[in-house]
């Protein structure tokens, strides 16, 4: 039989493979190498049986393993050679397998790869890359295959949408700028009599409480312990799916008792050009060979650099690198700087600037949540820790995550085990075992649209006909208020409900968690509740529970999403009482409780000792 691969976008209409001359006597096998979820269900429908398709889970968890460390020391290599702002501020750079498909793409080569050294016969291959499909037909032509495009890239036209796009980003952000610009009151000086700190945090509608009072989610009661401490605290927020505008927002924040600083007030004209000069295509050098192993993955780091020009996160970033010089000129000296650490290139910058502009400012990050193997920008690896931007120390959640962080890389002296700011309330939580009233399902979901629409319609299919039980979901407080439009969904069957709060009063609730991609997993773990993480069945699985083998497992088809999480709503007190035995051990380990000595992690030698901080 004669080998010929078929190679089509998955932006292109399902039917132009359908209606495609393909000599075959049984349905022609098929791979969709696309995280859509939603796209992946509508080709499946439309192609029918005349074509098979070939299951991609358990090739594409296999390729991320073996493919990960490889990676990580090609960045951590190439980071070395390009050292440049440009470098840090760049989405390659980064790695953040949420945000950008390089390693997954990676990771469909290899599948690809393996695919085509086992057909004998014609073979599919639906890919949302063109890089991809590209070094794919490479590949396949060095194997003896026919290659045929069913829809040839267009170059010219590629050419002018990439810059087209580029164009467009470079103006959406001056137009966010110009308009931030005139939101907030100037900053304002800062008693000279007392150190000083600026907490960078992420801020959404439930941040502002009815009660006047600002709820940081990312660094709750960080700044009252330090402001008896005797520090000046002020916040740098960034705004994020607020519903109100932007300059009510600020109306509201300049209301409140607690400093605020908007750091669009303090840039000059001269630092958005610079910004866009250090952005501009070509000014940082080219990435060159980049090998994985036995993987040629060069067309795919080439369309990853091509594709974040004028990425919105790297001309932020690079903006705000311009922050601790801007600040030092109107006279705001920072004793502490205390940031969310996740190794992203906002971070990386700020730390840079600082680094130059104000060297005696401290630095501390916070690692605030669950670690995921396969979000990649949370780890440096040992060499990558001998030149990258880092803070003087990073307080983790506590000594489970530390020696993770420290395993992959993190300098070991450059970590502690701190509080966990944000889980005071898994100390609080009834045991599983020990609270009959628990009943339904908690769905906390996902941040990104396509695992909230891979979740939701798997969800749907496995409960939408189980009247008996219900399902509460809460979105993730940062998604869009949009979230079932997005995902193509009409509506929600009768046992399901949107709901809202805090996590830990749903988490003392419910009887069973199911989610993906979300640390609240790891969090109803530790609060000793019922878990069912579920896995995605063509993207990067984000497992907070993948350092726990006894946990790890995932659950990708809908029947057994069902399977499992009515086999743990019938569990025996016997069980129940193991389980909650060993969540709590988890617990201990995981998550440092709140108390002197681990929120003193934030400022033992770094900032002088003793009840009140003396005055600089």
């Amino acid at each position: 039989m004669v080998k010929v691969l078929y190679l089509i976008h998955a932006a292109s209409a399902p039917q132009r493979l359908a209606k495609a001359q393909i000599a075959s006597a049984t349905p022609v096998p098929w791979m969709f190498l696309c995280q859509d979820y939603a796209r992946h269900l509508y080709w499946e429908r439309t192609l029918g049986a005349n074509f098979a398709k070939l299951p991609l889970r358990d090739l594409l968890v296999e390729a991320a393993a073996g493919l990960r460390q490889p990676f990580l020391d090609l960045l951590s290599e190439r980071g070395r050679k390009h050292d440049s702002l440009a470098w840090w501020a760049s989405r390659v750079s980064e790695r953040n397998t949420a945000v950008s498909p390089l390693f997954l793409y990676c990771c469909y080569l290899k599948i690809g790869q393996v695919r085509l050294a086992r057909s004998d016969g014609p073979l599919v291959i639906v890919g949302e890359s063109y890089a991809l499909l590209s070094s794919l037909a490479s590949h396949a032509e060095q194997e003896g295959y026919a290659v045929q495009w069913l829809n040839r890239p267009n170059i010219v036209l590629r050419f002018f949408r990439h810059h087209a796009i580029a164009f467009l980003r470079a103006a959406r952000f001056l137009a966010h700028a110009l308009v931030q610009t005139t939101l907030g009151p100037p900053p304002a000086p800062l008693p000279a009599d007392r150190p000083s700190a600026l907490l960078h945090t992420f801020l959404d509608e439930q941040c502002l409480g009815k009660d006047g009072e600002f709820h940081d989610r990312y660094l709750p009661g960080l700044c009252t312990w330090l402001e008896g401490k005797g520090l000046t605290v002020t916040h740098m927020p960034i705004l994020f799916n607020m519903r109100r505008s932007k300059a009510a927002t600020w109306c509201w924040l300049a209301s409140s008792r607690q400093r605020f600083i908007n750091p669009y007030r303090c840039y000059r004209i001269s630092d958005y050009l610079a910004v866009l000069v250090e952005a501009m295509p070509g000014r940082s050098r080219k990435f060159g060979p980049a090998v994985l192993g036995n993987l040629d993955a060069s067309a795919l780091f080439s369309e990853a650099q091509a594709n974040c020009t004028y990425d919105g996160g790297t001309l932020e970033s690079l903006l705000s690198y311009r922050l601790p010089l801007r600040l030092r000129e109107r006279g705001i000296k920072i004793d502490l700087f205390v940031a969310e650490y996740e190794n992203m290139i906002t971070e990386k910058l700020l730390i840079a600037g600082f680094r130059k502009y104000s060297p005696n400012t401290k630095l501390v990050g916070f690692q605030h949540g669950a670690l995921y193997p396969m979000l990649l920008c949370n780890f440096i690896t040992r060499e990558e820790a001998q030149f990258a931007p880092m803070p003087d120390r990073i307080v983790c959640n506590g000594p489970f995550f530390r020696d993770i962080l420290i395993r992959e890389g993190l300098p070991a002296d450059r970590a502690v085990a701190g509080p966990a700011l944000r889980y005071s309330h898994l100390w609080r939580i009834q045991p599983n075992a020990e609270s009959p009233a628990r009943q339904g399902v908690f769905v906390p979901l996902p941040m990104m649209q396509s695992d909230a629409t891979e979740l939701l319609t798997k969800l749907i299919e496995a409960f939408g006909a189980e009247p008996q039980i219900t399902l509460s979901l809460k979105p993730h407080p940062m998604s869009s208020s949009r979230m079932l439009e997005a995902a193509g969904i009409s509506g929600l069957p009768q046992n399901f409900r949107i709901v809202s709060g805090e996590i830990g009063m749903w988490l003392s609730r419910a009887q069973v968690v199911v989610a993906l991609s979300s640390s609240a997993l790891y969090e109803a773990l530790a609060a000793g509740v019922l878990v069912v993480p579920v896995g995605r069945e063509a993207a990067l699985d984000l497992n907070p529970l993948a350092w726990h083998p006894r946990f790890a497992k995932q659950y990708c088809s809908a029947e057994e999403i069902r399977s499992e999480t009515t086999r743990l709503m019938h569990l025996g007190p016997a069980d129940l009482q193991a389980y909650r035995e060993h969540a709590r051990q988890i617990l201990d380990h995981s998550f440092g409780q709140i108390n002197e000595d681990t929120m003193n992690c934030f400022i033992d030698g770094l900032l002088p000792a003793g009840g009140a901080l003396l005055p600089r």
